[in-house]
């Protein structure tokens, strides 16, 4: 079993890439943080550290350590936050919601954390496809989702909207068509739309039959990992992008944005929650969210 502490040792030395000056970070002795480092070698059965006199080099499996072994360590610090929380008898609003900005919401956020310090309000970021099975399971008490993703179980859930607009295509600045204001769906010059992760695809379905034609140009799409890279694709002409209205709206230049015509793209982001959730901290927040209705 890989101790710990030999975990949070060799993190610090792979931050300042010297065994010395970890170990003065630390207030310990240099031969016991190499003492460390040799039984958390021994104990993987890798090297970790090509070292000499005079440099300290993460190896292949190094690297692959430092970010799970971070991701762990944080995860140790969320447990026993929780669990010492849980002993002071704090009532925790648990929220899960993908990267997105609204307002409404996170003025919601403030004002419940200010006027009722008594609950701790812990913000999750999840991927989409996550978000509704850890609502589901009561891992987490809110979850923020596209109302699309709610079909078919939506009786499990109370909703709440807090978010609409349409989708749109972004085409690349001097591109022909970033001087209409609007594509078709049907158009074949679409096989060449991006999308952001899975989400796009079951949107694409959702929106009827005339859809059928983007999404058969969405079957083998890039598929960057984030909005930044999509952006950046889309800005070096790799091809154009089926994005949310909102997050259209945050690309500030090199890029030119087009209604998208003959589906259906309307969408609402919405807020979610199991019913009989029991949790005395949720009406409380939920006030705050409804002074600002959509």
């Amino acid at each position: 079993m890989v101790n710990l502490e030999h975990l949070l040792q060799f993190i610090t030395v792979a931050e300042h890439m010297n065994f010395t000056k970890a170990a003065e970070y630390l207030f310990i002795s240099h031969s016991t943080v190499s003492r460390s480092i040799a039984s958390l070698e021994a104990e993987l059965g890798v090297q970790l550290f090509i070292r000499d006199n005079r440099s300290v080099i993460l190896t292949t499996a190094g690297r692959t350590l430092v970010e799970r072994a971070k991701a762990l360590l944080r995860s140790v610090n969320e447990m026993e936050e929780a669990t010492k929380q849980a002993g002071r008898n704090i009532e925790v609003l648990d929220v899960t919601t993908f990267n997105f900005y609204s307002p409404k919401v996170f003025s919601a956020f403030r004002q419940f954390s200010e006027q009722w310090p008594e609950y701790d309000l812990v913000i999750h970021h999840k991927s989409l496809n996550e978000i509704l099975s850890l609502v589901s399971s009561r891992s987490t008490d809110i979850g923020i989702v596209f109302d699309y993703a709610l079909e078919g179980n939506a009786y499990d859930f109370e909703v709440f909207p807090i978010l609409e607009g349409e989708f749109c295509v972004v085409v690349p600045e001097g591109h022909p068509l970033a001087r209409f204001n609007s594509v078709d769906a049907w158009d074949p010059i679409l096989s060449s739309t991006l999308t952001l992760g899975k989400l796009d695809y079951n949107f694409v379905h959702k929106i009827g039959e005339k859809s059928e034609p983007l999404s058969l140009g969405l079957v083998n799409p890039h598929k960057p990992i984030t909005l930044d890279s999509l952006i950046l694709q889309i800005k070096s002409g790799k091809g154009f992008a089926l994005l949310p209205q909102h997050v259209a709206t945050e690309i500030k230049s090199g890029c030119s944005t087009l209604k998208l015509t003959g589906v259906n793209s309307k969408y609402k982001i919405v807020m979610c929650w199991r019913k009989r959730n029991l949790n005395s901290a949720l009406p409380f927040f939920l006030d705050y969210l409804k002074m600002n209705e959509l």
